[in-house]
């Protein structure tokens, strides 16, 4: 084999370095295959996991609207798709947190529009000094 590399058909000498990683690299795998070593399960619980975390957290924001509700909300969802695909206990209980959340977040929010004339009354009543 010639090593004509500007003409047209000849292909080009692969340097011995490139090989030798291939060959490390190559064995690392089969290495690994033969100790046993198994990949991670593909669980699929990621939904209902997420969605119970958000509804933990819609009842930590449950005073603001903006936040509070907004977690409920995806929390909800994210539950409902997981119970869909795979039921679990995780994903119905976060269902139930994420729609207390939902409640209470309105509760406090009708409250807050209720009470605040009340309050802002009461606060100019107050003599300055």
């Amino acid at each position: 084999m010639t090593e004509d590399h500007g003409v047209r058909g000849s292909t080009p000498r692969i340097p011995t370095f490139i090989k030798n990683i291939y060959k490390i690299k190559t064995t690392n795998f089969i290495m690994i295959k033969k100790k046993g070593v198994k990949e991670l399960p593909n669980t699929k619980e990621g939904l209902g996991i997420s969605g119970f975390v958000l509804g933990i957290l819609s009842l930590v924001f449950a005073g603001s609207i903006f936040i509070g509700t907004p977690l409920a909300v995806t929390g909800f969802i994210l539950c409902r798709i997981q119970q869909k695909k795979s039921p679990m206990k995780l994903a119905k209980i976060g269902t139930i947190l994420s729609i207390i959340g939902l409640i209470l977040g309105i509760i406090i929010f009708i409250t807050l529009i209720i009470l605040s004339p009340l309050i802002q009354n009461q606060l100019q009543n107050i003599p300055l000094a």
